[in-house]
């Protein structure tokens, strides 16, 4: 499968685990090589931080073209 909202939902509550025990946002990196897991990804660790967080989200599309 190309995306699993399971495995979202679970990213998102490890990254913001890793939040509150201190890790730096810097120091957290999630890939995936498709676009329709890292757009889950994107919104699993959006609804699980604060809405004042500073958490950045970057992806990039170029290695995802090549595996979607």
């Amino acid at each position: 499968a190309v995306s699993n909202p399971g495995e979202a939902g679970l990213v998102g509550q490890l990254v913001q685990y890793l939040l509150e025990c201190g890790a730096r946002e810097e120091d957290i990196g999630l890939v995936s090589p498709y676009r329709a897991q890292v757009s889950l990804l994107e919104k699993a660790v959006r609804a699980q931080t604060p809405p004042n967080s500073t958490t950045a989200i970057a992806t990039t599309a170029a290695a995802a073209a090549t595996a979607a």
